[in-house]
């Protein structure tokens, strides 16, 4: 039997472009790479008492996937730290610091080094001098939607349920139906990556060469088709297109216009 210790790799990549105030809400400094820090994903994950396979399929990815970044092989953002920690009920501050009962001096990552904070974010005070940027706060929550089966392409769907929410950054704070998902395969890659975080704003306008996620109408009600695709025009049919088709497939994608639901476009921090 493998003890938790053992699931300790000092190989940690972490790497985020989007600011941590962006998914989490706490600092907004970016967060940098950092190597040969300690990775305790395998860690807790055994501490749960969880195999790889029964994590991967919480989190909604492969057991490959949850290999490669517990072993560093796979850069580990804060988008996976966040749907790993909801996976092992856990924040994604403690999935930095070994279990309770493992090697004591094995060294940690410091909140601070990857500009984590383990406060809530704070609004600086008025005049607090050039020196220190205010930080702009949102106790609004947006939800993130969870994801059935995927398919080729892309294709993943959506029934209904959650997975969780974050904070809503800036570019959609006023929206009240905006969502986040996940980013399901590479065919959109290297704009998206696989299990990526997205953000979708119901209310933001869209055209040719915009991302948008595209729902589809399926046979079972309160059930619809997905797709995060770049587009391309809505009439009779509507295009789309993917950057990184799968082999055998094109790039341009074509649904009748009967079959869409709605199509939303996909926004960052900064409303783009």
């Amino acid at each position: 039997m493998v003890s938790v210790a053992q699931g300790i790799n000092t190989n940690l990549v972490l790497d985020n472009t989007v600011s941590v105030n962006y998914q989490t809400g706490m600092s907004r400094r970016q967060t940098k790479v950092m190597k040969e820090k300690p990775n305790f994903l395998a860690a807790h994950r055994e501490a749960a008492g969880m195999a790889d396979h029964e994590l991967a399929k919480k989190v909604g990815t492969s057991q490959p996937q949850i290999n490669r970044l517990e072993n560093g092989e796979r850069k580990l953002t804060i988008d996976w730290l966040q749907r790993i920690a909801v996976a092992l009920d856990k924040s994604v501050p403690e999935l930095l610091e070994p279990p309770l009962g493992t090697i004591k001096e094995t060294p940690k990552v410091s909140l601070a080094e990857v500009g984590i904070s383990d406060s809530p974010p704070v609004q600086s005070p008025p005049n607090a001098g050039l020196a220190n940027e205010p930080t702009r706060t949102t106790r609004r929550r947006i939800d993130i939607l969870g994801r059935a089966a995927g398919g080729k392409e892309g294709k993943f769907i959506l029934n209904g349920e959650k997975q969780g929410y974050i904070l809503a950054p800036p570019s959609v704070e006023a929206v009240s139906k905006a969502y986040a998902l996940y980013i399901f395969g590479n065919s959109m890659s290297p704009r998206y990556e696989d299990g990526e975080m997205v953000i979708a704003n119901p209310e933001a306008p869209y055209g040719k060469g915009s991302y948008v996620v595209a729902q589809l109408y399926t046979d079972e009600e309160g059930v619809f088709e997905c797709y995060v695709k770049r587009f391309v025009s809505f009439g009779k049919e509507l295009v789309l297109e993917q950057l990184n088709p799968p082999k055998g497939h094109d790039a341009i994608m074509r649904f009748p216009a009967n079959r869409v639901y709605r199509i939303d476009k996909l926004v960052g921090p900064d409303g783009k």
